[in-house]
């Protein structure tokens, strides 16, 4: 591996940042795997969508010669949150999914600081990757875990002209503890998974449904379901990959009656007193639609298992 690309990537992981480069040639395996999936398995609308009309598949057109594409997975930060309601206190946890992170923020530096060009694309098959980066294992959730730090972690591509040398890529690998464990299988809520395969049926995730904000929520969905204030950690959570980690979660922000009312009374985020967006501050995000806190709160709340 080059000089540089070894500095770089060496520097990241002093700042808990694991990083893979590789050829930007290597999105053609990508391309091919992504390919055999839709032969091999019976997509639903929304699978075929996010393959056919928002993935990046192919080498754009860039102000620069892209000649690798740099992956990087980090540690997601978490807290628990507590919501006081009508007399109950009800607990939950909230992520920075939504945040543009420090993270980022220095792998950008770094590059530029290099001489180098980095190009983000949010539509990446960012999971695959860094699959086949050698970064993360499939879960039977389709979810990725990376070693020690489970399946709560954030990924992110980006095409640049940094040269790759001595690059790993590899076949598509699944965790090991898939094959006799089960969990996630049994906790999802919806049965959205499958014991025969890692294929989601995402048409029956609830996390597809609690990030649009302006459409109601399916009555299909179980009132005892809904656990977050956006997407579903019911078969993270006890994923024996997690169990230690959501365990030692130390932040807490907790809102009172009057802040959970004034939430619930809400039109969107921006209506939010400061005090609030604040409390909110892992949703600070310019770059997604995050109205749906409303009303996933309010979904939350009635729960009756809380």
């Amino acid at each position: 591996m080059s000089n540089k690309a070894q500095s770089l990537i060496s520097k990241a992981a002093q700042n808990n940042i694991r990083m893979a480069i590789v050829p930007v040639d290597c999105l053609s395996n990508i391309k091919d795997d992504i390919t055999e999936i839709t032969h091999k398995y019976t997509l639903n609308d929304f699978q075929n969508w996010i393959i056919n009309e928002s993935y990046v598949l192919d080498i754009p057109e860039l102000d620069f010669t892209p000649k690798s594409i740099v992956i990087i997975v980090w540690r997601m930060k978490m807290a628990n949150v507590v919501f006081h309601y009508k007399g109950k206190a009800i607990q939950s946890n909230i992520d920075d999914a939504y945040m543009y992170s420090t993270e980022e923020e220095l792998i950008e530096t770094l590059f530029k600081e290099e001489g180098l060009h980095l190009k983000d694309y949010f539509w990446l098959p960012l999971k695959r990757l860094a699959n086949r980066a050698g970064l993360v294992e499939y879960g039977r959730n389709n979810i990725t875990y990376s070693e020690d730090w489970g399946s709560l972690i954030r990924i992110k591509g980006y095409f640049s002209d940094i040269e790759p040398e001595d690059w790993q890529w590899r076949e598509v690998k699944n965790m090991e503890l898939c094959s006799s464990c089960g969990a996630c299988v049994k906790n999802c809520p919806t049965g959205a998974l499958r014991n025969d395969s890692f294929i989601v049926e995402t048409d029956k995730c609830i996390s597809l449904y609690n990030e649009i904000g302006s459409k109601p929520l399916p009555e299909w969905i179980p009132k005892t379901a809904h656990c977050r204030l956006v997407d579903c950690m019911k078969c993270q959570e006890v994923c024996p990959k997690n169990k230690e980690i959501l365990r030692n979660i130390s932040e807490t922000i907790v809102f009172s009656e009057d802040e959970a009312e004034t939430i619930l009374a809400g039109s969107d985020y921006k209506s939010f007193p400061e005090e609030i967006k604040e409390k909110l501050k892992f949703f600070n995000s310019q770059f997604f639609n995050i109205d749906f806190i409303p009303q996933n709160l309010r979904a939350l709340l009635e729960n009756p298992n809380n």
